[in-house]
């Protein structure tokens, strides 16, 4: 009976912290897209990617409790396919920038996208944008691995 107590002890010890984690990193990401949504507000064209940002960090925060709620609101089958739908439009967006980015592989200087945030060559805006999108997706994928 003691062991089986400890073992129920451990597994729950286990539990609490991978929940901890995936909490903690949620949060993170949350946080994160939030910053790149206020960097966003002096870009071209702000509307588009301040709500992309603002959507997918809140889609974090949704995230978190999506394993605590009752049983009629816990979907979690419908949350996950959620997440790939976010990932592949994310991704699918992004393809309309791999011609900036092929450029940007051509160019000579290629610091130029660490550089300066005001561009005078667009290939360096979409390619900034291309990798926005593949963060966004990234996590997308991460929040689909942790809810599975």
């Amino acid at each position: 009976m003691r062991l089986l107590f400890k073992t129920c002890r451990v597994c729950c010890e286990d539990l609490i912290f991978y929940d901890m984690k995936n909490i903690t990193i949620s949060i993170v990401l949350s946080a994160t897209f939030l910053i790149f949504a206020y960097l966003n507000l002096n870009d071209p064209d702000p509307l588009l990617w301040v709500s992309l940002y603002v959507f997918i960090a809140v889609v974090h925060l949704l995230g978190i409790f999506n394993t605590y709620f009752p049983i009629p609101f816990n979907l979690s089958s419908t949350w996950l396919k959620f997440y790939i739908v976010i990932s592949l439009s994310l991704l699918a967006y992004g393809c309309f920038y791999i011609q900036d980015l092929i450029i940007w592989l051509s160019a000579s200087d290629k610091i130029d996208l660490v550089g300066k945030m005001k561009s005078e060559k667009s290939y360096i805006e979409g390619t900034r944008e291309l990798g926005g999108l593949f963060i966004a997706s990234a996590s997308m994928v991460y929040q689909y691995l942790s809810q599975k």
